[in-house]
């Protein structure tokens, strides 16, 4: 059996003003590492910046830990960056962001991840 492509959004555009997380992700099987992206396409206030790591969970211990981490953001632009995601059976994913600014910040973006999936 031939390995897929799979792509999967943590975060759908939308306009974001507080720190927060993703729902988890559906168990999702990968075969070595992944390539995430972070594209933001507007910011807005007073200093603002943005931080967003992606997680995956060890569902003995219920923590996350990080497999992924993008530049400080303080406006637009892309970013992509291969994720510390290496053959896990079953990976369940979040996206975390962190938002900080004097007065009203808000980021618009969007998280994915792309991966290939065991054959």
């Amino acid at each position: 059996m031939t390995a897929q492509v799979r792509s999967i959004t943590l975060h759908a555009s939308a306009a974001e003003t507080a720190t927060g997380n993703s729902a988890d992700t559906p168990e999702i099987p990968s075969d070595g590492p992944g390539v995430a992206y972070l594209d933001v396409t507007a910011s807005a206030g007073t200093a603002p910046t943005l931080d967003v790591t992606i997680e995956a969970l060890d569902v003995l211990s219920g923590k996350y830990f990080v497999i992924a981490t993008f530049a400080q953001k303080v406006t637009t632009g892309v970013e992509r960056i291969t994720t510390g995601l290496v053959d896990l059976p079953d990976a369940v994913l979040r996206a975390v962001w962190t938002i900080t600014g004097s007065a009203g910040q808000s980021f618009t973006f969007t998280v994915g991840l792309v991966l290939k999936d065991r054959g």
